[in-house]
């Protein structure tokens, strides 16, 4: 009987040397756009009159997640496909398969709209993950988009502290 040797937890994630500033966790993500080969990266907050932000999300129209890689891009740790993929500005950044977790330096909850294209066609769908459960994501149900939607993704960051 196979076991598996190393078991991944939410504190072993949070010690994988995740950016300890927010500001550094935040262009992990603008990061993750540009390896998409977007041209247009969106950076959205709003706060009330005491400072706190209550909306704050990063918008690109990159190629977007697509929904068959998922078990190799959301469900690898310290492990990335963008070793292996090509950059048309030659140079991807985001190789250790690990940013998709810095949320967790400055909120609980992060969720990804994404939407991609496959065989002509475009795909919308929704990844979330809890800072308190991070070896953990939910994927909601794919949809074909009709119309002229283009690819992109959008992280939404939420419960901050």
């Amino acid at each position: 009987m196979k076991k598996h040797t190393a078991k991944i937890t939410s504190k072993s994630i949070e010690q994988s040397g995740l950016p300890g500033d927010y500001k550094k966790a935040i262009s992990e993500y603008i990061w993750n756009s540009f390896d998409a080969n977007a041209s247009k990266v969106e950076v959205n907050f709003d706060y009330n009159e005491i400072g706190y932000i209550h909306k704050f999300y990063i918008e690109d129209n990159g190629m977007g997640i697509d929904i068959t890689t998922l078990n190799e891009t959301f469900g690898n740790f310290l492990d990335s496909q963008k070793n292996k993929s090509f950059s048309q500005t030659g140079y991807v950044k985001g190789k250790q398969g690990k940013g998709r977790f810095s949320f967790t330096t400055f909120c609980n909850k992060a969720k990804w709209i994404t939407t991609f294209e496959r065989e002509g066609k475009c795909f919308n769908y929704e990844i979330k993950i809890n800072k308190s459960n991070s070896v953990d994501y939910s994927v909601s149900e794919k949809k074909i988009i009709v119309g002229g939607q283009e690819t992109g993704t959008k992280v939404l960051f939420d419960d901050f502290f």
